[in-house]
């Protein structure tokens, strides 16, 4: 026979089974939804690496060959509720996680003989 110890054990069990599941349905339509709109902002072709605390993720056009010649397009977007925060180009170089809330963008151009490039430290919080 059921004690009411053991019955609200098993009402509990019931709740965290249920709970995990939906949690992963959830996760699950977050990363569709992510993935969506990052193919409507940069085209079929993208690469996303999230951050390390999972708040964000940073997403761009997947480079080719002739990279060096062209812009390419980058992203961050905020996880928690698939906002575009931040979003920029870049070309001859490359956009990578700098830390857990920034980006580190670098770009080279050359133009003649002259080769100029730039390297900046962008806060994915701040206002552009």
């Amino acid at each position: 026979m059921f004690t009411i110890n053991t019955f609200t054990i098993i009402l509990i069990l019931i709740f965290i089974t249920g709970g995990s599941c939906r949690s992963a349905q959830n996760k699950s339509d977050q990363e569709k939804t992510l993935a969506s709109l990052v193919r409507q902002t940069l085209g079929a072709e993208n690469e996303i690496v999230v951050n390390t605390s999972e708040t964000y993720a940073l997403c761009q056009q997947k480079r080719h060959a002739d990279h060096f010649r062209r812009k390419i397009k980058y992203i961050v977007v905020r996880l928690s509720d698939n906002t575009i925060v931040r979003e920029g180009y870049f070309s001859g170089g490359y956009v990578k996680w700098y830390n857990h809330d920034s980006i580190e963008v670098f770009s080279s151009s050359q133009s003649g003989k002259e080769e100029s490039s730039t390297k900046k430290i962008i806060h994915v919080n701040s206002q552009p």
